[in-house]
């Protein structure tokens, strides 16, 4: 492509990098909204954001060999401070999943009947008029949405780190590691974040979403027979609940997905993770406590809140080691 003699890039650099990139979105998305309405909004995005933070970091450490500050302890001797703040990761993960548990250690209620009352459901099934609030919390429920919380972070952890291992490796591939400048302008737009890599991104999102949908047509819907196939007639997307609900999360996964890539092609995993998942852990914690009523009681709230912010700065300092 030429423009007044000068070469430059393609107007198009199909990645597929990209494709495997929303590979992992797309059940990180589904492995979310599973996770919600069995543990919890605030739950979900906190076990995944610090998942994801945690397998971020030792993916590029082990896998990529990223340095890790060192600190001097005496002659001929040092440490490092990144194993300490991954433990308190885990610690503060742990606080927020058995945090009413602790409050019933020390004295304090677990739940109370105001905060049962208040609850209020993720999504109102109108097939379905009877149930007047979210189904009851049983162990099996909570291990599920757990799993599925800790599987949604491992997706995400996933997607951005393919972002970051692409662009590592074409660089060094192109022997352009060290000066972009120096990359063809094929390698510079495959990575285009508004172009040739959003548009690989949708692709691989589109691709994997119609795989997910052909899979779950070979089993049986419910209420059919196990011969019959399940179909996708109109009724099983709940239309009259996710008309609104579910355009609206789709959006905001999808504009969140966007800015949050350009931000890493921008200014690199190390840096832009920790902001991303900080904010994800107070946004989804102070609506799912203030709004749906999540947390158990009063105590059990606070040591939520207490562990979130415990877990929050654990993060940031963990992310921060990366030299």
């Amino acid at each position: 492509m030429q423009k007044d003699g000068e070469e430059t890039g393609p107007f198009y650099a199909f990645s597929y990098w990209g494709v495997l990139s929303a590979a992992a979105w797309v059940p990180s998305g589904i492995t979310t909204i599973f996770a919600v309405p069995r543990i919890g909004m605030s739950m979900t995005m906190a076990v995944s954001s610090a998942t994801s933070s945690v397998l971020s970091f030792m993916v590029f450490w082990l896998v990529f060999d990223s340095k890790m500050k060192d600190y001097p302890c005496g002659e001929g001797c040092t440490y490092f401070r990144a194993p300490i703040y991954l433990a308190a990761c885990l610690i503060g993960m742990f606080g927020m999943i058995f945090s009413k548990n602790v409050a019933g250690c020390f004295g304090f209620a677990k739940e109370s009947a105001k905060d049962r009352a208040e609850e209020k459901p993720l999504l109102i099934n109108s097939n379905d008029d009877e149930k007047k609030g979210p189904p009851a919390n049983t162990f099996g429920r909570f291990v599920v949405g757990m799993i599925s919380a800790i599987l949604s972070g491992t997706f995400g952890a996933t997607q951005y780190g393919i972002v970051t291992a692409a662009k590592m490796y074409e660089k060094k591939k192109h022997g352009c590691y060290t000066n972009e400048t120096l990359c063809p302008p094929v390698v510079i737009e495959e990575f285009h974040t508004i172009g040739s890599w959003m548009i690989s991104f949708g692709i691989g999102a589109v691709g994997m979403v119609l795989f997910l949908i052909s899979i779950v047509s070979l089993f049986p819907a419910p209420g059919k027979r196990s011969y019959e196939p399940a179909g996708l007639p109109s009724k099983t997307f709940n239309w009259k609940v996710l008309k609104f609900a579910g355009i609206a999360a789709g959006s905001f996964w999808a504009l969140g997905n966007f800015m949050n890539t350009n931000a890493v092609q921008l200014g690199g995993n190390a840096v832009v993770m920790p902001i991303t998942l900080s904010s994800s852990i107070i946004t989804s914690g102070l609506v799912g406590i203030f709004f749906y009523g999540e947390g158990g009681s009063t105590a059990s709230k606070l040591i939520w809140m207490f562990s979130a912010l415990f877990t929050l700065a654990a993060m940031i300092f963990l992310d921060l080691e990366k030299s």
